[in-house]
């Protein structure tokens, strides 16, 4: 295994290939930050029903003015929203903006909406 694999594999999300939501449900997986090195979450609509879901990255809490400083990554997680039954395809990415064709993580996740 390269250094580059291995690096992506310490950083793989470990979301499931593909998730089943309920109408009105959420769905919270957590993610690795990157923001130290430059990298940001992309989420991107594939295919299937757009409006059945919706994803979203979000970003915990910042540190309470006057704490300790750490070096400690801001926590982050993705969302999964069902709104309607169907099912679409998404794609997650945690790329840097100027390397887009360099993701560390470049996965793929159906979600099924019942």
């Amino acid at each position: 295994m390269s250094t580059d694999q291995a690096i992506q594999e310490d950083f793989r999300p470990g979301l499931p290939d593909r998730l089943n939501v309920r109408v009105g449900t959420e769905a919270r997986f957590p993610l690795p930050s990157r923001a130290g090195a430059g990298y940001q979450w992309q989420v991107n609509y594939v295919a299937g029903e757009p409006d059945a879901a919706t994803l979203a990255i979000e970003t915990g809490p910042a540190p309470e003015q006057g704490a300790v400083p750490q070096n400690l990554p801001v926590p982050m997680q993705l969302v999964v929203t069902g709104l309607r039954e169907g099912t679409a395809r998404w794609r997650l990415r945690l790329v840097r903006p100027w390397m887009p064709e360099s993701p560390l993580v470049d996965q793929e996740l159906q979600v099924l909406v019942k």
